[in-house]
């Protein structure tokens, strides 16, 4: 489990994370979602024990992060954008080398195989890091944290800098890490191109809170069900996340009063919507707007967890 309770961090008079409180079940692949700014680096941070907050606890298990230390301190990779390593060697010398750092139960052969890759075994024995683009280095790197089976896996906005066919691959190898039950992931992005359900839950970071926006698990698995065009048999009252494939500066127009929709959150290329009519009617609107939708999480206002989840191409 990783908890935070009451998590508050502040730079002068500006509090970034605001009491903040977070249970996440383990093992389990969780996206936080939110603008740029809006603190999701800091709570990486928090939750890695790389900063200390103002006020509040953090565990990780059932020890504080803050006292860990020597053989209580669980293996941790985390990943930031901006610190990308450079690499020397070809693809599989640094894949191996990895692997060898990590549990070191598994050959690169055997990971090969498990894993979906933009690359064949050829390739990555003559390719060197430093002769690829910039978005399939983020890749690599992932892919190497994820063969190294961490016990906690902490991903700072690496998905906002793939495309919608590199997301679902990401996300593909990010579900067979989680079926083997590896460790537990967290990634923030300000967007993300693929699709949701490939993650035990979905929240959103504003304001110094997290909201959740989806939610699954096995029992829940099995209770969903597909609605039709018109979101039939759903309750009346819902919110849906509707995943678009642009940024911000269409999205404005999207929060003008009618009678279809009302904008509740603006992602940099999401919608938390209210749906005020039909989910039809509504996503037409917003196709009216030139807003281009790539996926739909309907998210029904009910006691549990239950969701639906629809795709857009």
């Amino acid at each position: 489990m990783i908890f935070l309770q009451g998590v508050t961090v502040s730079f002068g008079a500006k509090k970034v994370l605001d009491n903040l409180t977070l249970e996440l079940a383990e093992p389990g692949v969780f996206l936080i979602l939110g603008a740029n700014g809006a603190g999701k680096t800091v709570l990486l941070d928090v939750i890695g024990g790389r900063r200390r907050p103002n006020a509040g606890k953090v565990l990780l298990g059932s020890v504080p992060v803050y006292g860990l230390f020597g053989p209580d301190l669980p293996r941790i990779e985390y990943l930031r954008r901006e610190t990308s390593a450079e690499g020397v060697g070809t693809l599989w010398n640094l894949f191996a080398h990895q692997i060898k750092q990590g549990t070191g139960r598994a050959n690169p052969h055997e990971m090969l195989q498990r894993f979906h890759l933009p690359w064949s075994e050829e390739d990555m024995r003559r390719l060197r890091l430093d002769t690829l683009p910039q978005s399939q280095v983020l890749e690599f790197e992932l892919l190497c944290a994820l063969a190294a089976e961490p016990d906690y896996l902490l991903v700072d906005d690496y998905l906002s800098r793939f495309s919608f066919a590199t997301c679902e691959r990401v996300a593909r190898n990010l579900h067979v890490w989680h079926k083997a039950g590896a460790g537990t992931a967290i990634l923030t992005s300000a967007r993300f191109f693929g699709h949701m359900d490939v993650f035990t839950g979905v929240y959103h970071l504003a304001g110094g809170q997290l909201v959740e926006l989806t939610r699954q698990s096995g029992e829940d698995s099995a209770r969903h069900r597909e609605p039709d065009a018109t979101g039939e048999g759903l309750p009346q009252s819902r919110e849906v996340l509707v995943i678009c494939g642009e940024y911000f500066y269409r999205h404005s127009r999207a929060q003008d009063e009618n009678e279809h929709l009302a904008v509740k959150a603006v992602l940099e290329n999401a919608l938390l919507i209210e749906v005020r009519t039909t989910l039809d009617s509504a996503l037409a609107h917003l196709r009216s707007l030139g807003i281009d939708i790539v996926a739909v999480v309907l998210e029904p206002h009910t006691e549990g967890y239950e969701y639906c989840h629809q795709r857009f191409f």
